[in-house]
């Protein structure tokens, strides 16, 4: 993505498959973003869309997303945004 925080916030952690395995995931907010481009992998092919938290929540409602770490991460950022600024976020994040 090319991108460097300036800024992390922590936002929280979750167990990938509990009652399976021990893997943890933490989870961080990168804000203050500036560029810092790095070479591409060969084999790399990213399209990179930037959605607002109600685009992601429609295209969950649509099984258009389906992994946890994605729909557990959005729900986490959803708590953090709603106290930091007290309502439902609907602008695009960085």
């Amino acid at each position: 993505m090319g991108l460097a925080p300036g800024r992390l916030v922590h936002l929280g952690g979750f167990f990938l498959a509990p009652g399976y395995s021990t893997e943890y995931s933490e989870l961080f907010l990168a804000t203050e973003l500036s560029q810092d481009p790095l070479p591409q992998d060969y084999d790399e092919d990213l399209i990179i869309e930037r959605l607002s938290v109600d685009e992601v929540l429609g295209r969950i409602t649509k099984n258009e997303i389906g992994d946890a770490k994605t729909i557990a991460g959005l729900l986490m950022l959803i708590q953090y945004l709603e106290n930091q600024i007290g309502n439902h976020p609907k602008t695009p994040r960085n």
